[in-house]
């Protein structure tokens, strides 16, 4: 009649769970032993809204690889070091309206690499983190400890170090420039 042809295509995805969790991409993949490590894991639904109402925990499961000491000065075997795995203890974790945990994990010093496993009901997921490289095997890290930071204002930090630090030096940066350097005592 018309000579019309209408032609279309469409999928369909089915999922076995209405809610969906993940550890967020931009956490980091490396750690620093003897310091904690912060990771965000997201729990949504699977076209990623914020979930709410039942399930209101997530389990965290914690495994850490450690190295043997060597028992001579004999080179290590061909295929590496060898190791050890143990657990720490569990932790739980309150999912807030927003669907964002933060998970902060104490770091053992003689941690080389971490497992986590988080449980949401039924549904987990997995993060694997590897040691961050030190030819000294000493660590610093910085904690933000001021809100509402505006430019030309002081910020306060928390220094933490798996070796004792005698001073401290810094560089601020603004837009590539340094506009600040000095050292702390």
């Amino acid at each position: 009649l018309t000579h019309i042809t209408l032609s279309g295509k469409e999928s369909v995805q089915f999922y076995t769970h209405a809610e969906k969790v993940e550890f967020l991409s931009s956490n980091p993949n490396t750690f620093k032993p003897g310091l904690p490590y912060t990771a965000y894991f997201q729990v949504s639904l699977q076209d990623g809204t914020p979930v709410s109402g039942a399930r209101s925990s997530v389990v965290l499961h914690t495994t850490v690889t450690y190295e043997l000491p060597e028992p001579s000065p004999t080179p290590k075997y061909y295929y590496g070091p060898q190791t050890k795995n143990y657990k720490i203890a569990d932790k739980t974790f309150t999912v807030p309206d927003s669907g964002v945990v933060p998970i902060q994990v104490d770091i053992p010093e003689n941690a080389t690499s971490i497992s986590l496993r988080a449980n949401y009901g039924t549904i987990t997921a997995y993060k694997s983190l590897t040691k961050s490289y030190s030819p000294s095997n000493s660590y610093i890290q910085l904690f933000l400890k001021s809100s509402h930071l505006r430019a030309g204002n002081g910020a306060n930090f928390d220094l933490m170090s798996t070796q004792v630090v005698t001073s401290f030096t810094y560089q601020i940066l603004s837009r590539g420039a340094i506009v600040s350097a000095g050292t702390i005592n």
